[in-house]
Parts: C-alpha cells; sequence; structure tokens
C-alpha cells in the first residue's frame, strides 16, 4: 500500500498526534527505523531505533510467508 501523503505532510500529521498526546499527559513510544524524522524521535517520550533489531525482524519464522 502506497501513501498518498509526502513524507513531510505525514511527518507533520505525527507530531501533531504526538504533541496532542503528550500534552494531556499520555507516555506516547515510537518505534520505527532509526531515518525517522528527528522532530519525531524528539517529540516522542521514548524514541526505540528498530535499526539495531532487524536480523530479529526480518528472521524466516517472524514473517508470515
Amino acid at each position: 500500500m502506497t501513501s498518498l501523503l509526502s513524507p513531510q505532510v505525514t511527518k507533520i500529521i505525527c507530531l501533531a498526534y504526538i504533541d496532542d498526546l503528550t500534552s494531556e499527559g499520555f507516555i506516547v513510544h515510537i518505534a520505527f527505523w532509526g531515518h525517522a524524522a528527528k522532530e519525531v524521535q524528539e517529540a516522542a517520550t521514548k524514541f526505540i531505533n528498530l535499526d539495531p533489531h532487524q536480523d530479529y525482524l526480518s528472521a524466516s519464522w517472524c514473517r508470515n510467508d
């Protein structure tokens, strides 16, 4: 599935939701690849970089082949 929104628009939408949730007192953990926008990484309460876990996440037993 391809997103109809540009990466920049997607980032702005994500930031709006993250800011909204954190301003209401929610804890927001984001798990994404290391190339996530720096603003998204900093806006989250905790950012989990998935890059070091790529081998585990792409293991054949983990896929639905």
